[in-house]
């Protein structure tokens, strides 16, 4: 006769999920795992030369992206490139009618 089984442990996670938040205070990321989906807006001029570039290189614009977004976050981390430098502000001042 077949042993039952517990229904409610087929809902259970398989793995313990890893501790993020210690993993990003210590600077480690998985820049390698899994695939998530996220819109990111651009220009029709990055699009373009995003799309130029990856067929030029026989890739893909997702791909090409993701490569760029991958050594862009490595050299942060790295402390090579300050996000600061790329970050322009403007402040107005609003007129406020009486």
């Amino acid at each position: 006769m077949a042993k039952k089984q517990d229904l409610k442990a087929i809902f259970k996670p398989t793995a313990a999920p890893t501790p993020s938040t210690k993993a990003e205070a210590a600077g480690e990321f998985d820049l390698a795992g899994n695939i998530k989906s996220l819109g990111v807006g651009l220009t029709t001029g990055e699009i373009a030369a995003l799309g130029a570039i990856a067929e030029s290189n026989g890739l893909t614009r997702n791909s090409l992206a993701r490569v760029a977004i991958r050594y862009f976050l490595r050299e942060v981390i790295a402390g090579r490139v300050i996000v600061a430098d790329f970050i322009e502000s403007k402040t107005t001042k609003r007129i406020k009618m009486p």
